[in-house]
């Protein structure tokens, strides 16, 4: 895993390594068996893939490849027909931190330097129903930053939820708690080796900082201490949830943007 100050949000990467083999028929990877993150590769021609566009419209019938689900989905909880041109997530009972498959879909992390950012339209009207972005490294290991309703007002939220053991529930500590703007947000989080950072802009133009978090909270070496192994590293994307019991309010998201920054 590429690391930074001995923790690292991308987990494990695939890449080629040259291979000679052994008089005794064994292949050996490196040069003089160690691996290098770069080096010589074959005299080949190019073959680059075309960029992809930096923002995903959800303007197709389905959701792009790199999209994942946790576990199996529930897919009529998904829809790209319902509002044309955006992605709309129906929250289930099932949470973030459950072993099952929550109302989600993510795509991987896979520079350390990275723009994250989301039009969410959600208006709740049941106490505890929550949709926003989420990073994930495991059911235990992630950050949420979404609108949710408290005491009937419509809330904009930071929380981070840590391990404490495997068979404890995580720890959640919240980071910032404010009134939320009327109408659509846009969530926006910046990524660089050290932290990540949590902004939100409404459509009228006014504009927040909810605050950061240290990636070494994020990392993948922050579980391990706990317990619980994770190698497969961060995983962002949009989820919705009714934390237990059915969302009243569908989550519409506009469009998705991921623009590397390194």
């Amino acid at each position: 895993m590429r690391q930074k100050n001995s923790v690292s949000a991308l987990g494990r990467e695939s890449f080629l390594a040259p291979v000679e083999w052994s008089s005794e028929g064994w292949p050996i990877m490196g040069e003089q068996r160690r691996l290098r993150l770069d080096g010589p590769g074959p005299a080949l021609p190019r073959q680059p893939l075309p960029p992809k566009p930096a923002r995903d419209e959800f303007a197709s019938a389905t959701l792009d490849l790199e999209w994942n689900h946790v576990r199996n989905p529930d897919l009529s909880r998904y829809s790209l027909s319902a509002r044309p041109g955006w992605l709309r997530l129906k929250g289930s009972p099932v949470s973030l931190d459950d072993l099952a498959s929550p109302t989600a879909v993510v795509r991987r992390q896979r520079h350390f330097g990275v723009q994250l950012a989301t039009r969410l339209d959600f208006s709740p009207t049941r106490d505890g129903d929550e949709a926003g972005l989420v990073l994930r490294q495991t059911d235990a290991l992630h950050a949420e930053f979404f609108v949710t309703r408290t005491n009937g007002e419509r809330r904009l939220v930071l929380r981070l939820s840590e391990p404490v053991k495997p068979t404890e529930p995580c720890k959640k500590t919240v980071l910032s708690d404010i009134s939320a703007p009327a109408g659509a947000i846009q969530l926006l989080v910046t990524a660089d080796r050290d932290q990540y950072r949590f902004t939100w802009k409404s459509d009228d133009g006014k504009t927040g900082d909810a605050g950061s978090i240290p990636t070494s909270a994020l990392a993948v070496e922050a579980s391990w201490p706990k317990g619980i192994m994770c190698f497969t590293g961060m995983m962002a994307g949009l989820y919705a949830t009714g934390n237990g019991a059915e969302a009243s309010a569908p989550a519409d998201f506009d469009w998705f943007d991921y623009l590397p920054r390194e």
